[in-house]
């Protein structure tokens, strides 16, 4: 019993390894769109005279979507990891107990 709940375990850290980088990679994308709409805010004017409405609106549009495209793909990952962990941690330690005590 103790080895299932070590290799559960120890599969289920190898398995939430990548959320440290993903969180990064939301801050990073966060960040960016921020910067974006607060220099858009700061330079409102100069894009108005030189009619750069377009071109600020393709940045802000492409920074929004990396953000977007992101959060959709840690948030599916968070789901997949807790749809996994309770398959491993509860519903075969259930079953492992259950062969265990008809067994014997």
């Amino acid at each position: 019993m103790f080895a299932y709940l070590f290799l559960s375990g120890f599969g289920l850290t190898l398995l939430r390894k990548p959320v440290a980088q993903m969180t990064v990679a939301e801050q990073r994308n966060e960040g960016e769109f921020r910067h974006m709409n607060a220099r858009l805010i700061t330079n409102s004017e100069e894009v108005a005279f030189y009619q750069g409405h377009k071109r600020e609106e393709i940045n802000i549009m492409n920074s929004f979507q990396r953000l977007v495209n992101h959060l959709r793909n840690f948030i599916l990952f968070r789901f997949s990891m807790g749809f996994i962990d309770n398959i491993i941690a509860k519903c075969m330690i259930c079953f492992f107990f259950y062969v265990v005590v008809v067994v014997t």
